[in-house]
Parts: C-alpha cells; structure tokens; sequence
C-alpha cells in the first residue's frame, strides 16, 4: 500500500504514527480534515479515500474538503462534521449516490474528533453497492446538484423539490414554510475584499443555517449569488419567524466586517417568509416569490421582522384566497 505523507501542520497530533497506521491500514476510505478554519482542509488519507475520488494526490491534499467530501458521501457528510464537537465527539452519516456510469451506491459513515480540543476529524465511509430495487429510482437528496461553496441545494433541483413537497403538503393540509435570505450589500463586500474572502463569508454565513436544520426533510438553497432559501416543514407562521429570527441573529453574531455596508458593519441578512398550507404544487413558486418579495419591499410596508400575530393574520388569509 503506498503511503501519503502527511501535511505539515501547526497542531500536535495525538500519536502521529498511531494515527496514520490507523488510516492507512483501513479498507475503506478514510480521511483526515482540519477544521479549524471556514475553509476545511484535507490533511491526509488513505489510498482507498483517493481511489473513491479518482482524483491524484495533488488535487486532495490540503484542497477545500467541502466539495470533495461531498462527492464522496453527499451532504450528510458535511453536516457530521458541523455537528461533531466535544459533546458530541462521533456523528453520522448516511446516503444513497447515484452512479452515472456505475451501480447506485449506499455510503454511510462516522466523524470523530482525533483528540479532545483537537480541530482535526476523522472521517470514515462505508461505501457499498445497492440494486435500483432497494433505492427506488429517484435519487437521494444527497445526490442533487448542489453549490460548490454553502454545499447547499442549486436553485433548481431545490424548487423541483419544493414543488414535490408542496404536492404532497396539498393533499395531507399541512403547512410548508419557505425563508429567504438576503445578505446585505454582498456584492460591494466582494467588490472590497476580493472573491475569496467573499465564498469565506458565505461559507460561514451557510454553517449557521446549517447548524438550524435539524429535522429531516428541512433543506436550504443558493438561490442567487447573495440569497439563501430554507424549506421547513409542519411549522406555523410564528414558529417559522421564530427560526428565521434565531438563524439571522446566528449571522449578526459571526460579526463579519463590512465597512462599505449602509446597514451596519457587519455582514447581516434581510428575511422573507412565507408560511402556509399550499393549495397544490404549482403553489412552490408563488411561495418563494411571496418569500422574495419581502426583500425588495420599501421601507415601512413591509418591516424585516413583522410581529408574530400579524404574519399569522398574512399567512392565514394568503391561505385562503
């Protein structure tokens, strides 16, 4: 087996030789990722994590991990690593990719931190075949196209998916929730700190949706360059507000200095919500242009964050119409 010397790093590893005997002796692939920072890193691997890329050596080493994890084992992947912490030191994952070329495939896997304190994780995968009988012939969520930087959804495989849940959402009469967000003056925070500072921020910006999206079936979007749309399920008015409140008080707190931004200095988000039960699937589009139009609303029509009762009343009657 040939071995991949591990990046220099500034972290003391816990057992240096322990630790790449135990990736490298795996059969399945495994790797090591520095998340210390917005942009992960992958710091070492096993030949087996380098053949699942079939990529060289020279593309995976010390590259962003986000998209080449992604690759691998879809979103789910991305989300354990977000989540493992000192509390909770192992998460999983699991998901169903679909093979262009070759048989469909069943990845799951576990993140693990390599020491306490430690911004290193491991991350395992188990990756086996699957017969189109046992998946069905729709793909997993984790398979769709999605954003090489926030890793979420693309706009349209999103809105496809927003229309099939608005579907089924119709005939069960229960309510749907679509929240945009639009971060404030992105485009003059590019035009200032250059376009890798601007992916770092929306990076940042994307974990703490992320981080909100707990239940399953609850998914977010790039929807435009400086938009971010989140599906929620079975929540009111109110309670979407609510999430939505939590998620852009997340992003004022990342504190992200924008001197040139003539709605504070920091990066923030303006909200659009849009809460219902949809009438059927052809409903998606007018939710989130509902949602949308929110944004671009002068100032005192709509107000960025409308009191609960009135956005139960709004939704309520949007409803019924």
């Amino acid at each position: 087996m040939s071995r991949i010397e591990l990046q220099p790093i500034s972290v003391k590893l816990p057992s240096k030789s322990i630790l790449r005997n135990m990736i490298d002796g795996q059969p399945s692939p495994v790797c090591l990722v520095d998340v210390r920072n917005d942009n992960w890193r992958i710091v070492y691997f096993n030949p087996a994590f380098l053949r699942a890329l079939d990529l060289p050596s020279g593309q995976v080493c010390g590259q962003d991990a986000a998209p080449l994890l992604s690759k691998i084992g879809g979103s789910g992947v991305i989300t354990a690593i977000d989540s493992a912490s000192e509390v909770r030191p192992q998460t999983e994952f699991s998901a169903v990719i679909a093979g262009k070329e070759t048989p469909d495939q069943q990845v799951s896997g576990r993140v693990m931190l390599a020491e306490s304190g430690s911004p290193l994780r491991i991350v395992f995968f188990q990756v086996t075949s699957v017969s189109e009988a046992a998946t069905g012939t729709t793909a997993s969520l984790n398979t769709l196209p999605s954003d090489s930087v926030t890793v979420f959804l693309k706009q349209d495989p999103w809105i496809a998916l927003l229309r099939r849940d608005a579907a089924i959402a119709a005939r069960e009469q229960s309510w749907l929730s679509v929240i945009v967000f639009r971060i404030d003056a992105f485009e003059s925070y590019v035009e200032t700190f250059g376009q890798h500072a601007g992916d770092s921020a929306l990076k940042r910006i994307a974990h703490s949706v992320r981080r909100r999206l707990q239940r399953a079936g609850d998914t977010a979007a790039r929807v435009a360059s400086d938009e971010l749309a989140v599906l929620i399920h079975s929540t009111s008015a109110p309670s979407a507000r609510k999430f939505a409140d939590a998620i852009a008080s997340d992003i004022q707190a990342l504190a992200i200095h924008h001197p040139k931004s003539p709605v504070g200095r920091h990066l923030g988000v303006t909200v659009g919500v849009c809460s219902r039960v949809p009438r059927n699937e052809d409903d998606a589009t007018a939710m989130l242009e509902q949602a949308r139009a929110q944004l671009d609303a002068p100032e005192g029509v709509v107000t960025l964050y409308p009191s609960l009762e009135e956005s139960g009343k709004a939704d309520k009657q949007s409803s019924l119409k």
